[in-house]
């Protein structure tokens, strides 16, 4: 069993299609320390596990807040196994350090974007060269980690596409990479702000937030999915010759998007 903790509420970071700063709100609400190891001891006892996942948006950032809690994690002995969500913004070989000796086993370096069109495209708020310095870091510390990449956003082409397959065969051999497919646009600056995209975005801009997120409207959240809003060729066909690009690649291919988890099946199994 895994328990899950969260250290602070909002995010300070703009990805044009996240919902956190929405559902949160988009400055920092810092739970006091002392607090947050109580309910470390507590889940260990109630839950018998030692097991814990930090569910805040971005764990790293404020950096010296995350290097706090792991000081405080060491001093109190806790003795758990944690993982957590971190960007590049502000990572360093201390903090991962500090990570290390606390017990953490297992990050998710949420990057989304490994060009640097993309990343201004989705307001990530960090540079490839930041990206770059992370993933060596991470190799270093020991631990284990994985990198989250989107594929058909705004944005995204077949340049995008080569660039990103070029820059996982260089940097990210022997890696976990996790491909998600599309946005939720519905969150979006480019719906907000009436970016031109093609007929239909509308559609999606006038899903209900409320419904989808906060009254288990599943399914209208799921037609919100949006892939490649600028491809005018056939999406399944385009998605096709997209993922071709990471097949049989050197770094592993983890985690697509259920969504497309059908189509991504007919193309490894038909070994195209």
């Amino acid at each position: 069993m895994i328990a899950t903790v969260q250290t602070k509420r909002g995010c300070v970071f703009q990805c044009i299609y996240c919902s956190y700063p929405y559902l949160e709100g988009n400055t920092y609400r810092l739970r006091n320390i002392n607090t947050f190891i109580k309910e470390i001891k507590a889940a260990k006892k109630k839950l018998r596990t030692n097991k814990l996942f930090f569910t805040d948006s971005v764990f790293s950032f404020p950096t010296e807040f995350s290097r706090q809690i792991c000081l405080k994690i060491m001093e109190h002995k806790l003795k758990i196994h944690w993982m957590v969500y971190i960007n590049p913004k502000g990572l360093t070989e201390e903090l991962l350090a500090l990570y290390n000796q606390s017990g953490c086993g297992y990050v998710i370096l949420t990057v989304d974007a490994v060009t640097d069109r993309l990343l201004r495209a989705y307001r990530k708020g960090f540079t490839l060269d930041e990206i770059t310095n992370s993933i060596q870091m991470l190799k270093k510390s020991g631990i284990h980690f994985v990198v989250d990449i989107i594929i058909g956003g705004p944005g995204d082409d077949m340049d995008t596409i080569d660039a990103t397959s070029k820059y996982c065969y260089k940097y990210l051999n022997g890696v976990d990479v996790s491909i998600m497919c599309g946005m939720n646009l519905q969150f979006s600056n480019l719906v907000r702000h009436k970016t031109k995209l093609e007929k239909g975005i509308s559609e999606i801009a006038d899903i209900d937030v409320e419904e989808a997120l906060l009254k288990s409207g599943v399914e209208k959240f799921q037609k919100s999915k949006y892939f490649f809003p600028e491809q005018n060729e056939n999406r399944a066909d385009f998605l096709r010759k997209t993922l071709a690009q990471y097949i049989g690649a050197d770094w592993r291919l983890i985690g697509l998007d259920p969504a497309t988890q059908s189509l991504v099946d007919e193309i490894f199994d038909s070994g195209k």
